[in-house]
């Protein structure tokens, strides 16, 4: 939740009381990595990638019993409330099983004069309310609270009965707003193989008979390929300048109207970037991005990572923008090599391009254009439908923290 609620809003009725006062907490900790005869063991250990559900119960590294009797970790007893407090604060999960944890994580053991007053599924719901981070400082990866602030944690404790009425609640709405979650991002899901659906319906794939009056044409015998370059970036006259200088991070299969970056004619004359022409088909070769595509909107240099792509007067930029489309991931695997995928342009040159009607270039230019009309039409769709489940989900959150709210300010 990141809009926690403050102090002056709680129930005023309720008593207010520390964490340190009510629980008994542990910090975790991690034997040495370089000591092989710690890891690989048969014992869970707990970091914050492994918080991802309510109860855990596996990790993806484990501990020996060596690293046990070295006193190298500390136990944590099945049912104790976990919580993250290095870089993820507050992030929250009940121990299912005896384990063990790294140090970005606390263990909040009820103390046994408390355990008839406090119930742990309140405290699991109470500290997704209250403020966590009053006291945090910033250490030099991102936000941290420590043991002793942990300790100061204030949160309202109302009696027991309260407490438990406080958690049905909030459980049986919250399972129902899960379950409208649910519904809605499995819609998104849907929507989101709409585009994919309307790709397959259009072209064909290599295995597929064609359709009548269609021919595979390879990419590199159809149309002219080159790619960018990057001036040094040590000069700093080389960058600064009036030409747009796209980087292969900045496709975002569309519209390229703009670059993060200029370039000058200096640094343009010595490197091997070159200024491409409006409309120009752009694919990211390696990178993060590999695979992504865009057509420029404006005359503008690429660095090398980017494959540009001069389609000639009887294939539509935007035609091939979209087969390419379909194809990136048959493109991709065909390419894959190394810790992850590189587009080579001979790979690109060598795929082959369904295309319809060449025998008549009017014919083949009108189908293209019914296809690129089609599946933009088809976009737009799904566009529009992306923004209303977007905020449906951010109504959703809203609801979520609105009923978390009441719940603690003593309205639910």
């Amino acid at each position: 939740m990141e809009q926690r609620l403050p102090r002056e809003k709680w129930n005023s009725e309720w008593e207010i009381t520390s964490l340190g006062s009510i629980c008994n907490i542990q910090i975790g900790s991690t034997p040495p990595t370089k000591r092989s005869e710690y890891w690989g063991g048969t014992h869970t250990w707990i970091s914050i990638s492994d918080m991802n559900s309510r109860v855990v119960t596996e990790s993806q590294r484990t501990v020996t019993d060596k690293a046990i009797a070295d006193g190298k970790v500390r136990l944590v007893r099945k049912g104790t409330l976990l919580m993250s407090f290095k870089l993820t604060i507050g992030k929250l999960a009940f121990a299912g099983k005896d384990l063990f944890t790294n140090e970005a994580i606390a263990s909040l053991e009820i103390k046994e004069e408390y355990r008839n007053n406090v119930i742990p599924e309140y405290l699991f719901w109470v500290l997704q309310v209250v403020p966590l981070e009053t006291e945090a400082s910033q250490a030099v990866k991102g936000k941290t609270i420590n043991q002793k602030t942990i300790k100061k944690i204030t949160l309202p404790l109302p009696p027991p009965e309260e407490q438990r009425r406080i958690v049905a609640r909030l459980e049986a709405l919250l399972g129902e707003v899960k379950a409208m979650r649910q519904q809605v991002e499995t819609m998104q899901q849907d929507i989101n193989r709409l585009m994919e659906s309307a790709l397959a319906e259009v072209f064909p794939s290599q295995e597929q008979p064609m359709p009548e009056g269609w021919q595979w044409k390879r990419l590199g015998d159809e149309c002219k390929t080159t790619s960018g370059g990057t001036p040094r970036r040590s000069t700093s006259d080389y960058f600064g300048g009036s030409i747009p200088w796209v980087k292969s991070g900045e496709l975002n299969d569309g519209i390229i109207t703009s670059s993060e970056e200029t370039i000058t004619e200096q640094g343009l004359e010595n490197s091997n970037a070159k200024i491409f022409p409006e409309g120009t088909l752009l694919m990211a070769m390696y990178g993060a991005t590999v695979g992504k595509l865009g057509i420029l909107g404006i005359k503008a240099a690429t660095n090398q990572a980017i494959c540009a792509i001069f389609t000639p007067e009887h294939i539509l930029n935007k035609f091939l923008f979209w087969y390419l489309r379909f194809a990136r991931n048959l493109i991709i695997v065909q390419s894959f090599g190394g810790a992850q995928p590189n587009i080579s342009q001979v790979v690109i040159k060598n795929l082959f391009v369904p295309l319809p009607y060449l025998h008549d270039h009017d014919r083949s230019l009108a189908e293209q254009r019914r296809i690129v009309a089609y599946l933009e039409s088809i976009q737009q769709e799904v566009q529009e439908a992306q923004k209303l489940i977007e905020a449906d989900l951010h109504a959703i959150e809203q609801l979520e923290q609105s009923i978390l709210a009441a719940a603690f300010r003593g309205e639910l």
